[in-house]
C-alpha cells in the first residue's frame, strides 16, 4: 500500500488515472458486491457493484445494459428470484468477449407449512439456546407448524402448558411459563405437542430455586449492558463491580438492577462468585467536590464497587448519577472548590437506587465527563469548556480517528478501494491544516497496516485530553437499497448532547463547500460517538458505492475539500462558544447593589428613585414609633 500511496499522491493525473494506479484487480470484469455464495433475505431486487476494465466497451449483466462510469465502476439495479441466483455478466470490446458469474442465494418466502401431515419446522423452534431460568423468570416457547393444530409443550415434572397460535396464516405458536420459588430442573429439553405430533427441543433448560448468583464484571474495558441480547445498547458497567445474575440465554446473562431495571451483557465478562456469597449492597459515604485544571473532580465515598449510570441533562448544566444496589449514608458533602460545581445533591431515589445530582453554576456548561472507581470510591471527572484564543484552533488538541483497519477495511468502492484508505488521507490532510493554525493533532493510527481496536480509540483520546474527537468515515449502500431511489451525499453523526453543536457546525462547513446532497446532521449510537469525555462526531463524507463519487474520494483536491469542511466547523464550534462566552461577560446580570449614578436604562431609574424614596419613608415612620 506505501508504493500505491507514493502513486496516488505524486502523479498529476486525472482522476481516471488515479483509480487505475489504485485498482486491486486487472480482470475484464471484478464485482465487489455481492460476495459469492452471499445469503439474502427474500428480496426482489439487489444491486451490483463492480468494475470493468474497459468502461468504453459494452457491458451487460443478465441481458441488461449497465452504464459504466469513466473509470470503469459500475452499479447496477436488477432483479433477483428466489434460491440459487447468478449475475451472469458479460463485457464486450469490439470482437473480443469477457465473461463473469457472482452467484448468491435469495430466500424464499415464509410460507404456511401442509396441514396434513402434520409436522413442526425444527429449525423454528424457541429456546434455540441453552437457558438457566431463576424464580420471576420467563420461558417462552415457540414454533412454526401445520395451521390449525393444538399445540402445548411441557417442562419435565410439570403439566402441559396450552400454547396459542398467533399467526394462523404461517401456523406459528408460542407459550409462556414463569418461574417459581418451587420449581427445580436440571438441564432437559422441553417437550412440544402440536396436533399428535411430538418433538423435543435441542436446547436444554434448567431451573434454580437457590440463593441469587453475583459475579464480578471483568474485562480491560467498560462493558457494554443491552436491552436484549445483541442489540440496544443502554449503558456501561465498569470492571470490578458486582452484580447480581438473573436468567442465562445462550451466550448471555441478565442483569437485574433496581426500580425494576436491568439488562443482558455477553456472559464472557464475567466473573462468577461462590454460591451463597453476599448480593451487592454498597453504602455511600462522604461526596467531596475538588477543583480540577479543566473543571472538576467528585468523588463518592462508598463500601463497594456496583453499577451505576450517568445522564447529563439536555442544557448541560446538570449531571445525575444512579448507583444501584446502594444505600444512602452520606452525612457529609464537602466544597474543596465551587468554582464549577455550585452544588452536590443525594438522595435514595428508590429501595436499592441512589441518586448523586451534581449541579453547574450559572454561565457554566459540560464539556464532558469521565468516571472512574478510585479504589472502592467512585471518581467523576468533569470538564469545562476550554478558554478559546482569537485564533481559535491554537492551543487545542484534536483527535483525528481516521476509520477502521486491515481487519476491517470498510466499505469497498466498485475499483476496489478500501474506505480505510481514504479516511487515513483525509486525516492526515486535516491535521496538516489543523497544525498550521497552531492546533495539536492526535491521530489514532498513523499508517494503514496498524490494527487499533474501537475501545482503544476513545481512551487515547481521553488520555491525551482531547478537546474534541472526530471519527472520518465514508458510506456505502445496505444490501438491498435501490442506489437509484434517492440521492446520497454527506452526513455528520453524534450521539450526546454536548456533541451536537459541533456536529451542526461541520455539517453546515460540508454544505457550504462539497457539491453533494446534504443528508443531515444524524443520532447515530456508534462506540466511538458514545464516549462521555469531550464532544465528538463521526462523519460520512461521500458514498464509495457510488461509481463518480468513488472518483472524487480518489482526486487529492477533493480531499481537501473534505478536510477543509471538517476543519472550518470545528473552528466554527470553537467561536461560537467564544463569542458565546465574551457575549455573557459583558451583560452583567443587576443586582440590587446598583447605584443611581450608574448608567441604566431611564425606566430602571425611575424604579430606583421610587425604592429609596420608599426606604426613606420607612426609616422615617421608624424614627417615630
Amino acid at each position: 500500500m506505501g508504493f500505491l500511496l507514493f502513486l496516488f499522491f505524486s502523479l498529476p493525473a486525472s482522476a481516471a488515472q488515479l483509480t487505475a494506479s489504485l485498482r486491486q484487480s486487472t480482470a475484464p470484469i471484478m464485482i465487489v458486491f455481492p460476495h459469492e455464495n452471499d445469503i439474502f433475505p427474500f428480496t426482489s431486487n439487489q444491486f451490483v457493484l463492480g468494475s470493468v476494465s474497459n468502461p468504453k466497451g459494452h457491458f451487460e449483466i443478465n441481458g441488461s445494459t449497465v452504464s459504466v462510469y469513466k473509470t470503469g465502476a459500475f452499479i447496477a439495479w436488477l432483479p433477483v428470484k428466489t434460491g440459487t441466483f447468478t449475475f451472469h455478466a458479460t463485457l464486450s470490446v469490439g470482437s473480443v468477449s469477457s465473461a463473469y458469474d457472482r452467484h448468491i442465494f435469495v430466500e424464499p418466502v415464509p410460507a404456511p407449512m401442509p396441514r396434513r401431515p402434520i409436522a413442526i419446522d425444527p429449525s423454528s423452534v424457541m429456546p434455540s439456546s441453552n437457558e438457566s431460568l431463576r424464580p420471576g423468570d420467563v420461558l417462552q416457547v415457540a414454533f412454526r407448524g401445520s395451521p390449525g393444530g393444538k399445540a402445548w409443550f411441557k417442562i419435565p415434572h410439570h403439566s402441559w402448558v396450552k400454547m396459542l397460535e398467533y399467526n394462523p396464516s404461517l401456523g406459528l405458536y408460542q407459550g409462556f411459563y414463569r418461574v417459581t420459588g418451587e420449581d427445580s430442573l436440571k438441564a432437559s429439553p422441553i417437550e412440544l405437542y402440536l396436533s399428535g405430533r411430538k418433538l423435543y427441543t435441542k436446547a436444554k433448560v434448567s431451573m434454580t430455586n437457590t440463593f441469587d448468583r453475583t459475579a464480578l464484571v471483568q474485562g480491560s474495558y467498560p462493558v457494554m449492558m443491552k436491552s436484549l441480547p445483541e442489540a440496544g445498547e443502554m449503558f456501561s458497567l465498569l470492571p470490578g463491580a458486582r452484580v447480581k445474575l438473573g436468567e442465562s440465554i445462550g451466550s448471555w446473562t441478565y442483569v437485574p438492577l433496581g426500580e425494576n431495571q436491568g439488562g443482558w451483557i455477553s456472559s464472557r465478562h464475567l466473573n462468577l462468585l461462590p454460591l451463597q456469597s453476599a448480593l451487592p449492597d454498597s453504602e455511600t459515604g462522604s461526596v467531596i467536590v475538588k477543583g480540577s485544571s479543566d473543571g472538576a473532580k467528585v468523588v463518592l465515598v462508598m463500601s463497594e464497587k456496583v453499577p451505576f449510570e450517568m445522564k447529563e441533562s439536555s442544557d448541560l448544566m446538570r449531571l445525575k448519577v444512579l448507583i444501584y444496589y446502594a444505600h444512602i449514608h452520606t452525612n457529609w458533602i464537602v466544597y474543596q472548590d465551587d468554582s464549577f460545581i455550585e452544588q452536590a445533591r443525594i438522595k435514595q431515589r428508590a429501595k436499592d437506587v441512589v441518586e448523586l445530582t451534581l449541579r453547574l453554576r450559572p454561565g457554566q456548561r459540560l464539556w464532558g465527563y469521565h468516571a472512574s472507581f478510585e479504589g472502592n470510591s467512585l471518581l467523576i471527572e468533569m470538564r469545562r469548556p476550554p478558554v478559546i484564543a482569537r485564533n481559535p484552533l491554537k492551543g487545542r488538541t484534536i483527535f483525528l480517528d481516521p476509520g477502521h483497519m486491515p481487519s476491517a477495511p470498510g466499505a469497498i468502492g466498485g475499483l476496489g478501494t478500501k474506505e480505510m484508505e481514504v479516511n487515513l488521507a483525509i486525516a492526515k490532510r486535516a491535521e496538516k491544516i489543523l497544525e498550521k493554525d497552531g492546533a495539536k493533532v492526535i491521530l489514532s493510527h498513523q499508517t494503514d497496516t496498524e490494527e487499533v481496536g474501537l475501545a482503544d480509540r476513545p481512551k487515547m483520546a481521553w488520555d491525551n485530553r482531547a478537546d474534541v474527537f472526530i471519527s472520518i468515515h465514508n458510506n456505502t449502500l445496505s444490501p438491498g437499497e435501490n442506489p437509484f431511489k434517492s440521492e446520497h451525499g454527506f452526513s455528520i453523526f453524534y450521539y450526546l448532547p454536548q456533541s451536537l453543536e459541533l456536529a451542526r457546525a461541520v455539517e453546515k462547513e460540508y454544505k457550504k463547500t462539497l457539491p453533494l446532497p446534504d443528508e443531515g446532521t444524524r443520532y447515530g449510537n456508534y462506540l466511538v460517538l458514545r464516549m462521555t469525555e469531550m464532544p465528538a462526531i463521526l462523519t460520512e463524507s461521500a458514498y464509495l458505492s457510488d461509481p463518480a463519487q468513488e472518483a472524487d474520494l480518489l482526486d487529492p483536491s477533493f480531499q481537501n475539500k473534505i478536510a477543509n469542511a471538517i476543519v472550518r466547523g470545528v473552528k466554527s464550534f470553537f467561536n461560537h462558544l467564544r463569542e458565546t462566552k465574551a457575549h455573557s461577560k459583558s451583560s452583567p446580570a443587576m443586582t440590587s447593589d446598583l447605584k443611581p449614578k450608574q448608567k441604566t436604562p431611564i425606566a430602571f431609574r425611575h424604579k430606583w428613585k421610587k425604592r429609596k424614596i420608599f426606604q426613606k419613608r420607612i426609616k422615617h415612620h421608624a424614627r417615630k414609633s
